[in-house]
């Protein structure tokens, strides 16, 4: 596997939905992220968000 790809696989990612809301989820595994922010809307906020509209809202976490 290149390095280049390792690395961006052990990049810890996150999002937040806010301090109003206080859902926040951070995983190595986009795919985790893009699941459970998908329940989290449907269940707290009425909404459906597609895949691509959840990954435009994942941070790569610094530090």
């Amino acid at each position: 596997m290149p390095a280049t790809k390792e690395k961006k696989q052990q990049q810890l990612k996150q999002i937040d939905c806010g301090p109003e809301c206080g859902f926040l989820i951070r995983s190595h595994d986009e795919k985790e992220i893009i699941e459970l922010t998908k329940k989290h809307v449907k269940q707290h906020h009425g909404m459906d968000m597609t895949d691509q509209e959840i990954k435009k809202d994942i941070e790569t976490v610094k530090g």
